[in-house]
């Protein structure tokens, strides 16, 4: 079967998702035939996926800097770096077409496997890792995506040619979100780039042969050179200006009034829901982060049906477990149930009874294992310090002590400790937390108040809940590790810059936890050191 073949060349970012979104748009409705596209960009430009918000991915003062583009993309996932040298190649197709049936896992695990082949053609070990990547010996090559609409799709991704690791460390925020459970290493290990492993650089024409021979044999098709329609070519200059705008670029960005706001997050998930707190019901909802949703608006509809919902936690789970049950979709990388979980979770900043605690306070305190409502929350018997926020020049950093000199915050932690009858523990290191954390499990009743940063809680959430152990995070007030790029440092407990605890938000946190479980006067407590 022929496939017509585009090679449009160096486009702006503008230009390029407009073609995205003009072809899929002419595919779906019959008038435009099955595609194959490379593509390149210039200038170069952070593209960030179609669920994020911009300026959480991108450095945007760097960006304006070194005259880096921004855009977004119709596929989701998460922001990447897009340079002169690197190829984009794209699939756009009728659902059911060539054998690819189903959703997002089937369709990606087929041609995500033809790509890796391609890059293999070329003489390296290059493998399609899920949910979305392309691997040379574990390391990151080739991102890949996918959009739906209801009857078609289109499917992308992205090669990295030459290395600019520097220069994607500086453009991007994130890139250590993305690490998974106990794969905390440096970026320079999980990203690769072609010429490196070939010890050159391929030339463009080799590049393109390897896709187009790889994906003609594996789909069974010819690839026909071509050109835009008519049709295409009109729909291009008209819908160019929407692709340029700031409705389209940074349409997901939280901004404005913040009266009401309530967050939450989940994984690679951010929630933030705008509230009346006086009739408690939502006002507007937006949904960001690196995770895929089919259909492309599916997210978007999510986030109108929230508009006018009850915050009560009963009456909005309902809702939202409703919404998903009917849609015909599915959300890849952040699980359905666990969005909801998020959803529910900023809700209840507006509608929990914490005592002189206001909203937007609530928004940087984190139950784990536990509820906001505090419902069955023991006593916490323990406050866990992170070591970060020691001063630089204590000889104790890099230990679990503190020796009071009031050069820092923490020794005041350790008084307000002491007052309170909690045994502070500096944490110092991802180990040393998950080591405690695994001796209070082995305790009855046992609870903790800590504190660390936003970054560490979405990759490490569902570990620290997974304990079991009960717990209140208040988020830090500064610039922590993952701001500046040192968290592989912060993880083996060696991140020589001080971040600052939110002393006043992490002291009354204590002091509303301790005294309202007063009650329970820690019937049968014994103190256990477990630092």
């Amino acid at each position: 079967m022929g496939i017509r073949l585009l090679d449009t060349g160096f486009l702006t970012a503008a230009e390029n998702m407009a073609l995205d979104g003009v072809i899929l748009d002419e595919v779906e409705a019959g008038c435009s035939p099955p595609t194959f596209r490379f593509l390149r960009f210039s200038p170069p430009v952070v593209l960030v996926g179609y669920n994020q918000d911009l300026s959480q991915e991108a450095r945007l003062d760097y960006c304006a800097q070194q005259g880096i583009d921004l855009g977004r993309r119709h596929t989701g996932g998460g922001a990447i770096l897009f340079t002169g040298d690197m190829l984009g190649f794209e699939f756009f197709a009728r659902r059911g077409q060539f054998g690819l049936t189903g959703g997002f896992g089937h369709i990606i695990d087929r041609l995500g496997a033809l790509a890796a082949s391609a890059l293999a053609a070329l003489g390296v070990d290059a493998a399609f890792r899920p949910r979305n990547d392309i691997e040379i010996e574990g390391k990151k090559v080739s991102g890949l995506g996918v959009a739906f609409l209801s009857r078609a799709y289109l499917f992308q991704g992205t090669v990295l040619v030459d290395n600019c690791l520097e220069r994607m460390i500086k453009a991007l925020r994130v890139p250590v979100e993305k690490l998974k459970r106990r794969e905390i290493q440096s970026i320079l290990n999980r990203v690769t780039f072609l010429a490196d492993e070939l010890g050159r650089t391929p030339t463009d024409r080799q590049l393109k042969a390897a896709f187009m021979e790889n994906f003609q044999r594996g789909l069974g098709i010819d690839l026909v050179p071509g050109g835009l329609t008519p049709r295409e070519k009109q729909r291009l200059v008209a819908e160019l200006p929407h692709y340029r705008s700031r409705q389209w670029v940074r349409r997901k960005e939280i901004k404005g009034d913040t009266t009401g706001l309530l967050r939450a997050q989940a994984g690679g998930a951010q929630v933030a829901l705008w509230a009346d707190l006086n009739t408690k019901r939502i006002k507007d909802a937006v949904i960001t982060g690196d995770f895929f949703a089919r259909p492309q608006r599916l997210v978007m509809d999510l986030e109108t049906a929230l508009r006018g919902a009850s915050l009560k936690p009963r009456l909005l789970e309902r809702r939202v477990d409703n919404f998903l049950r009917a849609a015909d979709g599915e959300l890849v990388g952040i699980g359905a149930k666990r969005l909801g979980r998020a959803i529910v979770e900023a809700a209840k900043r507006g509608v929990v009874s914490w005592p002189g605690f206001t909203a937007e306070e609530l928004n940087r305190v984190h139950p784990m294992a536990a509820d906001l409502n505090l419902t069955d929350f023991p006593r916490p018997r323990w406050l866990l310090l992170p070591y970060c926020a020691k001063d630089l020049a204590c000889a104790r950093r890099h230990e679990d002590e503190c020796t009071l000199c009031g050069q820092c915050d923490i020794g005041a932690m350790y008084q307000q400790a002491e007052a309170r009858g909690l045994e502070p523990v500096s944490v110092t290191s991802f180990e040393h937390l998950m080591a405690v954390l695994g001796r209070l499990a082995l305790i009855d009743g046992a609870s903790y108040v800590g504190s660390c940063c936003q970054a560490f809680l979405a990759k490490h959430d569902r570990e620290m809940a997974d304990t079991g152990v009960p717990g209140i995070i208040v988020a830090l007030g500064s610039l922590t590790c993952y701001d500046l790029g040192k968290e592989q440092a912060a993880y083996v407990g060696r991140f020589e810059r001080q971040s600052e605890l939110d002393t006043a938000l992490f002291q009354r946190t204590v002091d509303h936890l301790t005294s309202i479980r007063t009650a329970r006067q820690d019937h049968g407590h014994r103190r256990v050191h477990i630092g």
